[in-house]
C-alpha cells in the first residue's frame, strides 16, 4: 500500500502542482493544462471521499482487480462529474454531459459498467461519453489499486498486472549508473518494471527496429516507437529531469503526439485527454 509521509504532497497534488508549471511553459498545451488541473482536483475529492469511507467494490469480485463495483456509492458522485463537466469541459464534453445529466440514474450504471469492464474502450479515437466515465473511474480504479503490489521477478507483461489495461506512458527512473523503465497504467495508474529494449505492443526486441525520437521542446519526453508493430508510447526520463511527472508531462507533450502520427505510429493508448 502506498503511503504518504507527513508533509509530503500527494499524488494528485504532485500532478496539479507539476501542471501548472507546465502551463506556463508550453503554450501549446495550456487550455488542456488548465482543464487538467480541475479534473484532477475532482479526482483527488472523489479519491479522499472512497478512502475515507473505505470503499469496496462488493461481494464476488476476482483477484487482483475487481470485476463489478458497487454503483450505489459511486453514482451521487458521477451526478457531480457531470455537473462539473457542464461547466469546465471543452465545448463537445460539456455538451455530452449536459446530455447524459438529463438521463435517470439507472441509465447511468451500463455506460460506467461498460468502461469498467472493457480495457478497449478508450483505445483508438474514443467516443466523447466514454472518455466522461473513463475520467470518472480512473481515481476509482487508482483507489483499489493502492493495496495491490506485483513481483517484479515473477511478472513481466506489457498490460497492467492490477487491470489488464494497456499502459498511459512509460518512465526511466534513476537506478545506478543509468535508468530503469517502467509502464503506468492508464486506468490504475499501476506501475510496473518493464525491459527497456523490448516494444511495449508487440513484444519486438530488435533494437534496430525501436528507434527512440526526443525534441529539443520536451527534452524530458522520450517517443519509444516500433518499426514492427508501428505503436508508439512516449516515456519520461527522470534520470535527467526529476522534477518530472509522467502521467502529466505526457499529457503537455501535445506536438510530440502529433510529430510522431505523422510519422505514421499510432499511439498505443490514448490518455485521460482522449490524445
Amino acid at each position: 500500500m502506498i503511503q504518504i509521509k507527513p508533509g509530503q504532497k500527494s499524488r494528485w497534488e504532485q500532478r496539479i502542482a507539476r501542471a501548472g508549471i507546465l502551463e506556463k511553459t508550453y503554450s501549446s498545451a495550456r487550455e488542456m493544462l488548465h482543464f487538467y488541473q480541475q479534473v484532477a482536483g475532482f479526482q483527488a475529492s472523489l479519491h479522499g471521499f472512497l478512502k475515507s469511507c473505505g470503499y469496496r467494490p462488493g461481494s464476488g469480485c476476482q483477484h487482483p482487480c475487481p470485476d463489478k463495483l458497487d454503483f450505489t456509492v459511486v453514482l451521487p458522485k458521477f451526478q457531480h462529474w457531470l455537473h462539473f463537466l457542464e461547466t469546465a469541459a471543452p465545448v463537445a464534453m460539456a455538451q455530452a454531459a449536459h446530455q447524459l445529466m438529463a438521463l435517470p440514474w439507472n441509465e447511468w450504471e451500463p455506460l460506467l459498467s461498460r468502461c469498467w469492464r472493457d480495457d478497449k474502450v478508450v483505445s483508438g479515437k474514443p467516443a466523447v461519453c466514454s472518455l466522461i466515465a473513463f475520467g470518472f473511474l480512473q481515481p476509482v480504479a487508482e483507489y483499489l489499486a493502492e493495496e495491490y503490489s506485483d513481483d517484479p521477478k515473477i511478472y513481466s507483461g506489457a498490460t497492467c498486472p492490477f487491470c489488464g489495461r494497456s499502459p498511459a506512458v512509460g518512465a526511466l527512473r534513476p537506478e545506478g549508473d543509468g535508468g530503469k523503465r517502467s509502464l503506468i497504467c492508464c486506468f490504475c495508474a499501476f506501475e510496473w518494471q518493464y525491459r527497456r529494449i523490448v516494444c511495449a505492443a508487440c513484444g519486438e526486441e530488435d533494437v534496430y527496429k525501436l528507434p527512440v525520437y526526443t525534441s529539443e521542446e520536451f527534452p524530458q519526453v522520450r517517443v519509444e516507437a516500433c518499426d514492427t508493430c508501428r505503436l508508439f508510447i512516449k516515456t519520461v526520463d527522470l534520470t535527467n529531469y526529476g522534477n518530472a511527472d509522467p502521467l502529466v508531462d505526457e499529457l503537455a507533450s501535445i506536438p510530440v503526439t502529433l510529430w510522431a502520427r505523422q510519422a505514421g505510429y499510432t499511439k498505443l493508448q490514448c490518455n485521460l485527454m482522449g490524445e
